[in-house]
């Protein structure tokens, strides 16, 4: 087992990101008196980081699948990309099972490890506390993931069916450790991610790394339990924790003047970012990964070198854009003269040279904004929201608005949708709302359809013996 735990270790370390902050180098001599120092765990930590920007995650999916699962999304050029999906067939969903259980061993690992550590008295309290923190929120974000795309959320079930994630609270260091369990309900999930940030808030509490927001603080924590409460429906607690984060965090609004340029790929990190992924040109993806399945080659040719320009604005998004005057974030849209298509800039590359390479902004000022006006409106609170959302328009180039009541909750979320498009938040908006999916030209997708959950691997279902349960409908 030794061996084993020094192969993986070492795996880890090799080209790892660096913890400026703790002053711990990439490293590929693994001794066995690394295993007693804070190097193992971090070593850990920065795996799970690394596993968060797989293409088939953060570093593509997980930020287009929203919008072409949703109405924000038509197919450009048709390279079978994302083509069964926009039109919502059945197995065309999200697929990230794997990913995200491979993020939240690795934080299982950090975890265990500090715990060791620490009761041998062989790390300080500080360095723990901020390596458990960061870890504990990846796991908390892996976890929420999994049950919004594999699950309803708590009050929306369809027919009473209420499984969701596999809570994984302990590292799997060998077989014993990797017995199948059943999927735990979604109430139990959304306590164990609740619990964890809540824990990783405290722990990070005056020990926020100085390298944010490439690394989890405590602003993203709150922010992303922000969210999670606002999945919930408790809109107090979202309200509650949005407000949290933006007085916790040092990023700030873009001005209306500069929200497409702050977007470029050399602004690192983006000025809105709470928790941004920090992609490393020449390690994380070669020439070629980028090139087949970069976001910026997916919802652009504007490198002219390849890229597959896939996906495109919706017809119905574009009209939303075009909808009050001065909306500066129609800018994100350039039309290609030769084919029509409607290029994104929010994506472009151009990072280290490499011309598909960007960081990727996973939780940003504006998003906490939208949550704490959606969670003051549907609480009631029309003037506190009004004040919210006009902070976010007043800087997109629009007036103030006046609306109330179930009017100021539809500004709110026309603002989510023209704010966050193509950052993979609409279809878990329409999904946790119960809304069906209306399609441009298309058949609209029920709310009550089965295919608004992902599947399972029938294959993961077949090794585990029947614990895992498969999704209604795909049996």
């Amino acid at each position: 087992m030794r061996k084993i735990y020094l192969f993986i270790l070492s795996a880890l370390l090799m080209g790892g990101i660096t913890s400026c902050d703790l002053d711990v180098k990439p490293n590929t001599a693994v001794t066995e008196d690394l295993l007693t120092d804070s190097t193992a765990a971090i070593g850990f930590l920065n795996a799970a980081y690394r596993e968060m920007h797989r293409f088939n995650y953060y570093g593509q999916e997980m930020m287009v699948m929203g919008d072409v699962l949703a109405d924000n999304a038509e197919i450009a050029n048709n390279t079978g990309r994302y083509v069964a999906e926009n039109a919502n067939q059945i197995y065309a969903h999200y697929g990230f099972w794997f990913n995200a259980y491979t993020v939240i061993n690795y934080a299982n690992y950090a975890i265990d490890k500090v715990e060791q550590l620490l009761a041998d008295g062989k790390i300080s309290q500080s360095t723990a506390n901020q390596i458990k923190g960061q870890a504990l929120f990846l796991r908390a974000l892996c976890h929420f993931d999994v049950a919004r795309a594999y699950g309803y959320e708590p009050g929306k079930e369809v027919n009473g069916f209420n499984l969701s994630a596999v809570i994984r609270t302990a590292p799997i260091k060998g077989a014993s450790d990797a017995e199948p369990k059943p999927r735990a309900t979604n109430t139990e999930v959304y306590t164990q991610v609740k619990n964890d940030l809540l824990e990783a808030i405290n722990l990070l509490n005056g020990n926020d790394p100085a390298n944010a927001p490439r690394r989890a603080g405590k602003a993203a924590a709150e922010a992303l339990l922000a969210r999670v409460y606002l999945y919930e429906g408790d809109y107090p607690n979202a309200e509650t924790y949005a407000q949290n984060a933006l007085s916790s965090t040092t990023a700030t609004i873009s001005a209306a003047a500069d929200v497409v340029s702050d977007w470029d790929a050399l602004t690192v990190p983006h000025p809105e970012s709470i928790f941004e992924l920090d992609i490393n040109p020449t390690i994380d993806w070669s020439t070629v990964d980028g090139l087949n399945n970069s976001l910026s080659s997916l919802t652009n040719n504007i490198a002219s070198n390849g890229n597959n320009f896939s996906v495109q604005a919706s017809a119905d998004l574009l009209a939303l854009l075009n909808a009050e005057a001065g909306d500066v974030r129609i800018g994100f849209w350039d039309q290609d003269t030769q084919t029509g298509f409607w290029r994104l800039l929010k994506w472009l590359g151009g990072k280290g040279g490499d011309v598909n390479c960007r960081n990727i902004p996973v939780i940003r000022y504006s998003e906490v904004l939208l949550i704490q006006a959606e969670a003051e409106a549907r609480q009631g609170k029309d003037s506190e929201a009004q004040t919210t959302i006009n902070i976010l328009r007043s800087n997109r180039g629009l007036t103030n608005t006046t609306a109330t009541g179930s009017a100021l909750i539809d500004v709110i979320m026309n603002e989510r949708r023209k704010e966050l498009m193509f950052e993979g938040h609409r279809f878990f908006d329409l999904k946790r709302l119960g809304q069906d999916i209306l399609k441009d030209g298309g058949a609209p997708l029920p709310y009550n359809d089965f295919k608004v959950l992902a599947p399972l691997s029938n294959q993961d279902i077949i090794t585990s013996g029947g614990v895992l349960v498969q999704n209604p409908g795909y049996n």
